[in-house]
């Protein structure tokens, strides 16, 4: 009989799209089996402490500087000059095997699969293991795109899960015409189930009147960054110059805290930025404007969510801080880097015109204005749409769960 949950796959909660994806997952299961016990393994418990813990039954902390310098030093000695990921995971998650009796393991995929081998090496550990302990695995609410399936493993690994949930039409749509069949179950994002909180944010970081809120990020920047923030102060200007309404600049990740020189070698990783980085640089231009504000507050995603559920426009570089807004039926402009911002906005509204600018495809400063121009025009029927779809589509999620917990309980 299924007694535990087990939400593996999480690195943390600096990424205020991988807090709001673990939170709403959590409450979603604890609301159809208030008994069952849901259990986080994370890769930064200390992040996932200050955003709160009172989604989970128990967090379990993957060897880590931080709790165990010697175990994770020893598995990156093993992955990067060993070769050998099934050890070097083995090491890491050794904690995890005790609680597997009785579970189903959740990966929390999102769209690792995009992003090549290196990032998603450890769902190759974690579908060996529940295949050798005979556990269920699932991929929950994945984004994967026709690039990722020429990728060397990837559909060899994806095969290996018990079952896969898409969360939106077209990455459906991609695991089909890879020939994949049974096991798949149609979802949206959990994120659109999660709940808003207002407690705890600071009055002038809540929008009191009509705002339009933006947020930017690197992945919104690709090799145009200058540009990118051209387009960026154009609409700024116009919103102060032409409308009543106040700007917000709204982050969803943060500084992400870096384990050394040493590790990062090891790890042959970037150093990661956070929105505050790309926002300060705006607000810097406008600091002495009473009608811009900068959010810089440090609120998990249900709070942000209850920040951009008061704007009456969204721009938005992250897929959760969209996701935010269309789940609280604000209109959103998103720039979009990958699969997941073109899929959303088809299954939302059916076209991408106008709601949804790929950033290869900004090519001058003023295209972010002429689509904010748009949607402000026509934005009493993209907010009807919006309330018109959410709930059913919403319920995606809930009814992926209760099949899963139907075919375990």
């Amino acid at each position: 009989m299924l007694k535990r949950v087990i939400l593996f796959g999480h690195t943390g909660s600096r990424n205020r799209g991988c807090d709001a994806l673990v939170k709403s997952t959590a409450d979603l299961f604890h609301r159809l089996a208030p008994d069952l016990e849901v259990l986080l393994i994370t890769a930064r418990r200390s992040e996932d402490k200050q955003m709160g813990f009172g989604e989970y039954d128990r967090v379990i902390e993957a060897a880590g500087f931080e709790n165990s310098p010697i175990r994770r030093s020893a598995m990156l000695i093993v992955k990067k000059w060993l070769k050998n990921d099934e050890l070097a995971y083995s090491i890491k998650f050794a904690s995890l095997a005790k609680y597997l009796q009785d579970a189903i393991v959740v990966v929390v995929g999102g769209d690792t699969y995009c992003y090549g081998y290196a990032l998603f090496a450890q769902y190759e550990y974690i579908t060996n293991l529940c295949r050798r302990r005979h556990v269920p695995c699932i991929l929950w609410g994945c984004s994967v795109d026709e690039h990722a399936m020429t990728l060397p493993g990837v559909k060899e690994n994806l095969h290996k899960y018990t079952y896969i949930l898409p969360r939106e039409q077209r990455t459906m749509a991609v695991f089909r015409q890879a020939g994949f069949g049974g096991g798949l179950i149609p979802m949206c994002d959990p994120a659109f189930t999660l709940q808003p909180d207002g407690s705890g944010i600071r009055p002038e970081h809540i929008p009191s009147r009509e705002a339009i809120g933006i947020n930017i990020s690197d992945c919104m920047m690709g090799k145009q960054e200058a540009l990118c923030c051209a387009a960026v102060h154009q609409v700024i200007r116009h919103i102060l110059r032409h409308t009543a309404m106040d700007v917000f600049l709204i982050p969803h990740v943060f500084p992400v805290k870096q384990d050394g020189p040493l590790m990062a070698r090891l790890y042959q990783t970037r150093h990661l930025t956070s929105d505050l980085q790309y926002l300060r640089k705006v607000y810097a231009d406008y600091q002495s404007e009473p009608r811009v504000h900068l959010v810089d507050g440090c609120y998990n995603s249900k709070q942000f969510k209850h920040i951009i559920s008061r704007c009456r426009l969204l721009i938005a570089a992250r897929t959760h801080a969209s996701i935010a807004a269309y789940s609280s039926c604000v209109p959103t402009i998103v720039v979009g880097y990958s699969i997941k911002a073109q899929g959303l906005a088809l299954d939302l509204f059916g076209t991408t015109d106008h709601l949804v600018i790929m950033r290869d495809d900004i090519s001058d400063d003023q295209c972010l204005l002429r689509s904010v121009k748009y949607v402000l025009s026509h934005h009493e029927a993209i907010k009807g749409q919006l309330e018109k779809v959410i709930p059913e589509y919403r319920q995606q999620a809930v009814h992926a769960a209760e099949l899963l917990l139907k075919q375990y309980r």
